[in-house]
């Protein structure tokens, strides 16, 4: 026995190594590597169980590294997290602000480092070339959510390579056409797409899709990250036969291998909300800003001729407004009836 191991519980300021566990998370026929020192429960609840591996047979087909490190000390409890309402941008005179803390971040040649407080406390340290990253929290539920993060930036930027690129929306799809909802955070884009599930829709995913322009057709697929339950900011009632938003063992039936394969989109929904009652009309002309923001939220956007020809091609598909009421049922009952 060595002196260190000998005498470990007495010394304090020296740090003992401590391992990491694997997985391999399957994105198409690609992986990324995860490494974490979670409960597996917290992988599980992020991305679908059928899509995960202990080993893999194909190293050379690894696209990424996410590392999360969970340290229930490093971040102490400074304020009451409950007085936060998702979604709401905080000011200074908000019961958790703390004077002169702020989220930060970092940038070199290589690296961006986040410093966040607010709303939560963790540290992300991004490779610029998103093949890589790294995220130190102090909770499981920070823990599922930078490892979602880390998910989507590092397919974000695969993608983008093959002129794949990524649109923040949820999207199903049914006899083998796609149909997707273009909406901003909180709004109910997962509730609107669990409801379509439940009522015969294929998933595509509630949050971020991919798509590409060819043959004079946009193409969109999806990625088995899971969903969570958000409150929406609208007030809209539930359907009857909604199904639960929990993140639980669940989900993991909801995505199959198909969930990759790609669907022609249909229609580009647009919810509008306020209305008495549910109804689809034509749009006059597209909000580019809308959409090109819906393209940048889960990757740096590069506007590249490559792109500009897609985006240009995704103007072309059918862009209708979702006039919602703040009932569900009447809701579904108006997309089925136009899809």
């Amino acid at each position: 026995m060595d002196l260190l191991s000998k005498y470990k519980d007495n010394i304090v300021f020296l740090p003992f190594k401590s391992e990491l566990k694997l997985l391999y998370l399957r994105y198409e026929d690609k992986y990324i590597r995860l490494l974490y020192n979670t409960a597996d429960e917290v992988v599980y609840m992020s991305y679908s169980k059928a899509f995960v591996y202990r080993t893999i047979d194909t190293p050379q087909n690894i696209i990424g590294s996410i590392t999360i490190i969970l340290d229930r000390h490093l971040f102490g409890e400074r304020y009451d997290k409950k007085s936060y309402i998702e979604g709401e941008i905080l000011t200074k005179e908000h019961p958790m602000y703390i004077e002169n803390v702020t989220n930060t971040f970092f940038e070199t040649n290589e690296y961006i480092v986040h410093l966040y407080h607010y709303p939560n406390e963790y540290i992300n340290i991004i490779k610029k070339a998103n093949e890589e990253f790294l995220a130190i929290v102090g909770d499981e539920t920070d823990a599922s959510t930078q490892l979602i993060y880390g998910i989507k930036k590092i397919i974000s930027y695969f993608n983008s390579c093959r002129n794949i690129y990524s649109l923040h929306c949820s999207a199903v799809k049914k006899n083998g056409k796609a149909f997707v909802f273009l909406a901003g955070s909180y709004s109910g884009k997962t509730t609107l797409f669990l409801n379509l599930i439940h009522n015969g829709y294929e998933p595509i995913n509630d949050d971020i899709a991919f798509w590409k322009y060819h043959d004079n057709n946009i193409y969109i697929k999806g990625i088995p990250i899971l969903f969570s339950k958000r409150k929406d900011k609208n007030g809209l009632i539930m359907s009857d036969g909604y199904l639960r938003a929990e993140r639980d063992e669940n989900q993991t039936d909801i995505y199959s291998n198909n969930v990759f394969c790609e669907n022609v989109v249909d229609t580009v929904f647009i919810p509008e909300y306020g209305h008495v009652s549910s109804s689809i009309a034509d749009f006059k002309s597209i909000n580019i800003k809308k959409l090109l923001r819906a393209c940048s939220i889960h990757s740096d956007l590069v506007a590249d001729e490559r792109f500009v020809q897609s985006i240009n091609g995704l103007l072309t598909c059918s862009f209708r407004k979702l006039e919602m009421s703040n009932d569900y049922n009447d809701i579904i009952r108006c997309i089925m009836e136009a899809t």
